[in-house]
């Protein structure tokens, strides 16, 4: 069993984590409580991976949740299906700012003291599973938190677990946004992606704002239709993984899959012809980018029944 350690780092992080995984345990069966419900006998092997068993047919997911400011977790601490173990916080908010985060570790320790618990906590999830592959790091890479303890934990794992696949789950700012800081929070933790994450799946919340608009007909979208949505799409994204799928059955084959090659493809369905075509959309994007002007290095399109 090659399990999957899931990490939710700030506010960003957490909320997209809790709908994330709250559409894990309908897709598999799991109540608010963590046991199995009344239509499902077994757990499939595949949620295995995400899951671990506390105790006969009671699972609680493999993941960790991180935030400075305590507050978040008022909410997280009132759902029993996450250990409070694996519930790690600070004193205050960084209000935004990347440097008191990441540089905090130079005349304070409260951030470095996070870090440390954290990957403390992870060493414990590593103990209980058989085989662990790797890493998803759910984060906002513009806001304090987000940015700071995700690029220091990421230094972390890349000399503490080389060899494991550590993936993110990033959400860019919007262009209009008037933030002072965002920029620089930016700047640094892409820095810090590009060199210790192995992928990185972007969202941006302009380009969630149009789908929900344009797409779902939401009149007024906010954060928290921005967050189902990403959640969505990270249960599209692992749901080969957790189905034992011929493609893009692990992290590794995600990253393998994405290294360029020349093919050919017949599609027969019609109705895949122009979900395949839509894909290409910009207006279906999830992140704002012109592609106009540059060109695409390689795609890898996954196909969900119902």
């Amino acid at each position: 069993m090659r399990e999957i350690i899931s990490v939710n780092i700030g506010n960003a992080g957490t909320n997209i984590g809790l709908d994330y995984w709250e559409l894990l345990c309908l897709e598999g069966g799991i109540d608010s409580q963590g046991r199995l419900n009344s239509l499902q006998q077994i757990l499939e092997p595949g949620n295995y991976k995400f899951f671990s068993e506390k105790s006969t047919q009671t699972y609680s997911p493999r993941a960790l949740f991180i935030d400075t400011d305590p507050q978040i977790f008022s909410i997280l601490n009132t759902k029993p299906l996450f250990d409070p173990t694996y519930t790690i916080s600070g004193t205050a908010s960084l209000r935004g700012n990347y440097t008191k985060g990441f540089s905090s570790k130079y005349y304070n320790n409260e951030s470095i003291t996070l870090i440390d618990a954290s990957l403390e906590r992870l060493r414990n999830i590593a103990e209980n599973s058989d085989n662990f592959e790797g890493f998803i790091i759910t984060h906002s890479v513009a806001r304090g938190t987000g940015s700071s303890l995700t690029s220091m934990l990421l230094n972390k794992l890349s000399e503490e677990y080389p060899k494991k696949i550590r993936t993110t789950v990033s959400v860019m700012p919007s262009e209009n946004n008037n933030e002072l800081l965002e920029p620089y929070n930016v700047m640094h933790c892409m820095n810090n992606l590009i060199e210790n994450a192995d992928a990185t799946f972007s969202y941006d919340n302009d380009a969630l704002n149009d789908i929900c608009r344009n797409a779902l007909g939401i009149e007024y979208p906010g954060f928290e239709s921005y967050n189902h949505l990403i959640a969505h799409s990270m249960s599209s994204i692992t749901c080969p993984i957790r189905n034992n799928g011929s493609l893009n059955s692990s992290l590794s084959d995600f990253v393998s899959n994405f290294v360029p090659f020349s093919y050919n493809i017949s599609v027969s369905s019609m109705a895949i012809r122009e979900i395949s075509f839509e894909i290409f959309n910009p207006n279906c994007f999830m992140t704002k980018c012109e592609t106009s002007f540059g060109k695409y290095i390689t795609g890898s399109l996954l196909y969900r029944g119902e």
